[in-house]
């Protein structure tokens, strides 16, 4: 990316970006409603509502109900932002984004206000001089904004209770918190088990759940299928060892789970859009 990448989308699709990445990004819903996933709970997204990701948080946004929504992104890289402000001291710009603040309700009328200066002034299609500078400008304010929300108020919400559509599993709110509950412990599961041997009916009996309710109760409250799910765990978790080891990539197939590193590439070049290999050497 070129440092700072801004986009407004009116749409009724599902997320295409990959689920995680090497830079911060700012979500901000100005209609419909969405469910948002991010590390192990799922939140409603409302109009008004700004989530922000920090770097290699795994995360997906999907419907929640109303299927038409318009939405600003906005994608950072920090140590772009970083080196073009290497005179002054920028982790507190940041500290949002490190805690674990993810949905910020009804952010502020300055955070659309800025977000729609970027849109009208269509800073995300012009690549002139004039146009890179003042979406570095307006990024700044929109950092600084988000820094002075998140010392004025808690934001943490608590993991949406996830009701179902008509012809899709129902949740009743006596069930909720424990539909909540399962999810919870299966992300953890994952989390904390992608280098073993895991299939669906592992988890399934781990869970004392059959594979068919496993799985529809898993997508229908985090968006992912659960293999979609492992997958982009341990693929995340492939991207560190390449970055930050000199292992063998079959060695790094087996250290997240995979026995084929045929396999192992062939997923990872599907979610990445490289090779592991190409990954490694910097893309």
């Amino acid at each position: 990316m070129n440092g700072i990448e801004f986009e407004f989308t009116s749409s009724s699709g599902q997320m295409l970006h990959n689920h995680f990445h090497d830079f911060l990004e700012i979500y901000y819903l100005r209609e419909g409603q969405r469910y948002y996933f991010i590390k192990n709970n799922t939140y409603l997204v409302m109009p008004g509502d700004l989530i922000i990701i920090r770097e290699n948080l795994l995360h997906k946004t999907f419907a929640a109900g109303i299927r038409e929504y318009e939405r600003y992104l906005i994608n950072i890289d920090r140590q772009f932002m970083k080196k073009n402000l290497e005179q002054f001291n920028t982790s507190a710009l940041f500290e949002a984004f490190d805690s674990d603040i993810f949905v910020i309700k009804k952010a502020s009328a300055e955070i659309e206000m800025i977000l729609k200066k970027m849109h009208d002034e269509e800073l995300g299609l012009r690549q002139d001089h004039e146009a890179r500078l003042r979406l570095f400008s307006l990024t700044l304010d929109l950092l600084f904004e988000i820094k002075k929300l998140s010392q004025e108020r808690f934001f943490r919400q608590d993991a949406v209770t996830y009701v179902s559509q008509a012809k899709s599993l129902t949740c009743s709110a006596a069930n909720s918190n424990q539909v909540s509950r399962h999810i919870l412990e299966i992300t953890e599961y994952i989390n904390e088990n992608y280098d073993q041997d895991l299939t669906l009916s592992l988890i399934a009996k781990k869970f004392n759940l059959s594979r068919y309710y496993l799985c529809k109760l898993f997508s229908r409250t985090t968006g992912f299928s659960l293999t979609e799910y492992l997958h982009n765990v341990r693929i995340k978790e492939a991207k560190l060892l390449l970055a930050n080891s000199n292992l063998r990539i079959s060695e790094i197939a087996e250290r997240t789970g995979y026995n084929d590193v045929t396999y192992f590439c062939r997923v990872f070049k599907k979610l990445m859009g490289m090779s592991p290999v190409k990954y490694r050497n910097g893309g």
